[in-house]
């Protein structure tokens, strides 16, 4: 059989959608949901490539991501799907090497749009921008950009942090939940607890195998890990971009097992049965 990725996007989608449906989704809600389905498969099949594992991990890695927004994210489906998306296309222009002609524009407004939705991926700013003024043809004020996101960056901590005023009101707006004194022991224990071993481990496997894509691509799956567990720490609920990333580095994570085996075959069953066990204790976690 021949790897399709278009139908493995298809499928994930489908699958994302149909899933929403089920869990008293609206229609927005479920079309949110397909989205963000779509932007999984296409992010795990830019760290793993094309093959019939990694179609069958990119639907598995849809599912996972789509159960933990709606899980985490009941009352804004919309939002938290359509930031998410936003910054697993971005995730995934970040992978892809620079273009010969073109400037590398769409990661950085997908990104600066995931941010403006959701401050667990502000940090995508900076690095979509450090993209954008690597490219040899970029234009003198692209130096300018990576800075602006390092402010923004600095903006979601300062508004994190605040305990009144302007900045705490914009820290409520921009996150969707007050601030507590959760603590970052107390968001580690949230994200294990809706996690569930197995895919917190593969996911920290992922993180590591995802440098072999490059520093951008690996740093874009840690700051978003970084980013997500901060809003966590600090609102005292787990935030859905966690489960979201989670998702595509515990994907990575398990395409790197199931290439051991050198068989196509073989490493689709392998793929399978990990997407199966992982489904299984996730949704036993989450729902």
């Amino acid at each position: 059989m021949t790897a399709r990725p278009w139908l493995a996007i298809s499928v994930a989608a489908a699958a994302c959608a149909a899933t929403a449906v089920s869990r008293g989704a609206g229609p927005a809600g479920s079309i949110a949901c397909a989205v963000v389905g779509a932007a999984l498969a296409q992010a795990v099949r830019a760290f793993v490539g094309s093959s019939l594992a990694a179609e069958v991990l990119a639907i598995a890695a849809a599912l996972l991501g789509v159960l933990g927004s709606l899980a985490l994210a009941p009352a804004e489906p919309v939002r938290a799907g359509l930031a998410a998306a936003a910054a697993l296309w971005a995730i995934g222009e970040l992978v892809r090497p620079l273009p010969a002609r073109g400037a590398p524009v769409p990661a950085l407004a997908l990104a600066a749009f995931a941010s403006a939705l959701d401050p667990a991926f502000v940090a995508l700013v900076p690095l979509a921008g450090a993209r954008l003024a690597a490219w040899p043809g970029h234009a003198r004020w692209a130096i300018a950009v990576p800075i602006a996101g390092g402010l923004a960056c600095a903006l979601a901590f300062s508004s994190a942090i605040a305990r009144g005023g302007a900045l705490a009101s914009l820290w409520l707006v921009w996150a969707g939940r007050g601030a507590h004194e959760a603590g970052l022991a107390r968001g580690l224990a949230l994200a294990g607890d809706a996690l569930g071993p197995i895919v917190a481990v593969a996911a920290l496997a992922g993180l590591a195998a995802s440098a072999a894509r490059g520093w951008l691509a690996a740093s874009a799956l840690v700051v978003v890990a970084i980013g997500a567990l901060a809003v966590t720490a600090r609102t005292g609920v787990l935030a859905p971009a966690l489960t979201v990333v989670a998702a595509l580095a515990a994907a990575v994570g398990f395409a790197r097992l199931a290439a051991l085996v050198r068989h196509p075959t073989g490493q689709a069953a392998i793929a399978a049965a990990c997407a199966f066990v992982a489904l299984v204790v996730s949704v036993a976690s989450l729902l």
